[in-house]
């Protein structure tokens, strides 16, 4: 188990900050580190993997309180400071040498997970207030966010008095963001992530807006082909495919909200169809047929207008529908890819007489990245990309329900 003979020591430098001062992994110590960046999640997350050269856990300790540095880069250095949130396991690499130093896995969330999550808050915002202004309140005020560290689309959602009732952080911008419609987009379907776009960024926008053509594409077309050192050469994938039942939500359904000023319900019935003509695609066929039915969900919701139960299901539909197809692809990792951005596929045909495959072809949402970094391989510093395509660039089959907002 001692034979971890790495080759990136130029692209990475982990350290271990503790109570006693900083010690620096050596690289040929480390068995494995990698760290993932999702538009769905709210912060950064990854795993450790090394051997305790340094006496950790007899001289350490190894608390909670202590933080990881994370150095990166082939052209550029990213530096990344991470929370020690778990020490996974301990293990003994040598069964005859009790004094062997041992193989320690520690998984680290970035800084603002614990002031997402662990502290619970009773703090209302007066007067009128855009949803997106409250949120930039709490990123400043309470996480302690920068502007510069702030992407945000700003939001056209009015909302009177809001009252935070000893929510998480998390729970509080989740509620308010199922609410919101973005400036640019005119939709709901908000999602608030971190990322690795120049170094560390907090983003808040509107899946729609994501999709558009006004979101970054990288410049360098994405191929097969080519030398397997090419900085964008797929060097292996695979696709996630439809599944039937998890059209559940998005066939359609009905929903109810309660007006409580006029004692009544609001009603509202929302179809794929409708779905499909709020949503920007990357294409211009849609995955499905016309697979609206109204008949499919019934449920009672808590919102007092229909505005605001209309954004509420949209955001619900359109995360779901996201899904639906999903390409996995591993190319050498770079430090200037970043979760949220676009990227353009050049997908070979099977077909002799065809240049490109006319479904795959084009562009897609960078749903995921998980930076890799692992010795004993021609890459050392290695990305999976997780990509969303919501729809056929182009295709022959005629009843598929074709886009009406399209960026292709």
């Amino acid at each position: 188990m001692k034979e971890y003979k790495q080759e990136f020591t130029e692209i990475l430098s982990v350290i271990i900050s503790l109570e006693s001062g900083p010690i620096s992994i050596n690289a040929k110590d480390i068995q494995s580190v990698y760290f993932i960046e999702d538009i769905f999640s709210y912060c950064m997350k990854g795993k450790l993997t090394f051997l305790d050269m340094y006496g950790l856990m007899e001289h350490g300790p190894l608390t909670g309180n202590e933080q990881i540095t994370i150095i990166y880069g082939e052209d550029e250095d990213r530096q990344l400071i991470f929370d020690i949130w778990k020490v996974s396991k301990v293990q003994q690499t040598s069964p005859t040498d009790m004094t062997a130093e041992n193989l320690m896995e520690i998984y680290f969330v970035d800084t603002v997970f614990e002031l997402y999550t662990m502290k619970r808050y009773s703090k209302s915002f007066t007067g009128l207030k855009k949803t997106t202004d409250i949120i930039k309140e709490i990123l400043k005020n309470i996480i302690g966010h920068k502007n510069k560290s702030i992407n945000i689309e700003d939001s056209t959602t009015d909302i009177t008095n809001f009252i935070i009732p000893y929510w998480n952080l998390m729970e509080s911008i989740s509620w308010l963001l199922k609410r919101s419609q973005g400036k640019d987009s005119n939709t709901s379907g908000y999602v608030c992530y971190n990322s690795t776009e120049e170094g560390f960024r907090t983003n808040i926008y509107s899946l729609n807006t994501l999709f558009g053509n006004k979101n970054y594409l990288e410049d360098e077309i994405y191929t097969f082909e080519g030398d397997q050192a090419k900085k964008n050469k797929v060097l292996n994938w695979w696709i996630s495919g439809l599944d039937k039942h998890s059209t559940k939500v998005i066939r359609g359904g009905k929903w109810k909200g309660y007006d409580s000023a006029t004692k009544s319900f609001l009603n509202l019935e929302y179809t794929y169809e409708d779905g499909i003509a709020d949503s920007v695609l990357l294409g211009k066929k849609s995955l499905y047929n016309d697979i609206s039915d109204i008949n499919t969900v019934n449920r009672i919701m808590g919102e007092k207008s229909l505005e605001s139960l209309q954004d509420t299901v949209y955001s619900e539909w359109v995360r779901r529908y996201c899904m639906q197809q999903v390409v996995n692809v591993y190319v050498r990792g770079h430090e200037r890819r970043y979760a949220g951005q676009q990227i353009k596929i050049q997908w070979p045909s099977t077909e002799r007489h065809q240049i490109y495959n006319k479904m795959l072809e084009g562009k897609y949402l960078v749903k995921s990245i998980t930076h890799m970094f692992s010795g004993g391989s021609n890459f050392p510093y290695r990305q999976r990309l997780i990509l969303l395509k919501n729809a056929y660039s182009d295709i022959d089959m005629v009843g598929l329900l074709k886009a009406t907002k399209m960026n292709t």
